[in-house]
């Protein structure tokens, strides 16, 4: 579920969030997954308050918050006590 605020500057989705990026020749794909997520597009920039874990390729990340700056190259700041699982490379892909 989401809102659209302030004609389109501002997008907050809520209840159970799920973003899924497709890989490409820049970048794995990505799984994000929160309960809310605000958006601001002109920005390309994203933040949550709640839990969010952040997965790709058996590699997760998880923190009790996120600002996520998403032009290419994408990167993020991840809020309080964060856990991370990273697979050696050779197991992370087939």
């Amino acid at each position: 579920r989401g809102v659209v605020l302030n004609r389109g500057e501002e997008v907050h989705l809520f209840d159970d969030v799920h973003i899924d990026r497709e890989a490409d020749a820049q970048g794995r794909p990505l799984h994000l997954q929160t309960e809310m997520l605000v958006i601001w597009p002109k920005s390309e920039y994203a933040e949550t308050d709640l839990p969010v874990r952040v997965s790709s390729d058996g590699d997760w990340l998880a923190g009790s918050g996120m600002e996520l700056w998403y032009q290419r190259p994408a990167h993020a700041r991840f809020r309080g006590r964060v856990q991370a699982e990273l697979q050696p490379a050779d197991e992370a892909r087939p």
